[in-house]
């Protein structure tokens, strides 16, 4: 199968427009083994206003429909687990997103724009119910922007009771650098994104060629057992 690197649309839009090229998700901090996790995460862009543009991988996506990204997990230091997305993105401010994992909403947030600072990330916990709570302390996003940008931001989630009915899930945001490159020893740095993607693409190349395997050995089964059914009718003949 050909691919294509080339991306449609994105020349034409506006400098002003949100350009996005990777999007990261990094948890830490687990109570149990990392290899608990999925292999994947869920992304998902939420319906929008008609004014408000979104473009995925060159496809516009209608303002009242939501778009669907996977995030692949990619190999990463022990007692850490990554997940990766490099579908390219473009939209406008206030585009809203959510990451799950399973059918569980695991993170919320939404992208600002500020005439001085320039695009900003908004992120926290999007946990419902203390079951939900999956083990993880802290959650670092990283999002990579054209132009060798990333918007960075780390959450600590802490989920505290109340006396009486209900609860409180307390979300403390750490660190938002848009921008600017993050030297952050315990954050989501742009290093550690492109070292994602690269990590990321030997992965997927691999699941590609084990899947083209796997193809050609169906074919060469199914060719087998047609001539071995052929070779029985002739006999009988």
């Amino acid at each position: 199968m050909c691919r294509t690197t080339e991306f449609h649309g994105f020349n034409s839009g506006s400098d002003k427009a949100l350009k996005i090229r990777a999007f990261c998700v990094r948890l830490s901090g687990f109570n149990d083994s990392p290899k608990t996790f999925p292999e994947s995460l869920t992304l998902i862009y939420l319906p929008r206003t008609k004014a408000s543009e979104l473009v995925v991988n060159g496809s516009k996506v209608k303002p009242d429909s939501a778009a669907f990204s996977v995030l692949h997990r990619v190999k990463t230091e022990i007692g850490k687990a990554a997940f990766m997305s490099r579908e390219r993105v473009r939209g406008s401010e206030g585009l809203r997103f959510a990451v799950y994992m399973g059918q569980e909403r695991l993170l919320k947030g939404m992208y600002t724009k500020d005439q001085k600072e320039g695009w900003m990330l908004d992120c926290s916990c999007g946990l419902e119910q203390e079951c939900m709570v999956v083990g993880v302390s802290k959650v670092d996003v990283c999002v990579a922007l054209e132009g060798k940008m990333a918007l960075n931001v780390g959450v600590a989630m802490v989920f505290k009771r109340k006396c009486g009915f209900g609860s409180v899930l307390d979300v403390i945001p750490e660190d938002n650098n848009d921008g600017e490159e993050s030297d952050a020893a315990d954050g989501c740095t742009m290093g550690d994104t492109e070292e994602c993607m690269e990590m990321m693409e030997r992965d997927l190349e691999v699941i590609r060629w084990a899947v083209d395997v796997g193809f050609w050995v169906v074919c060469l089964g199914m060719g087998f057992l047609l001539s071995k059914a052929t070779s029985k009718s002739l006999r009988r003949l």
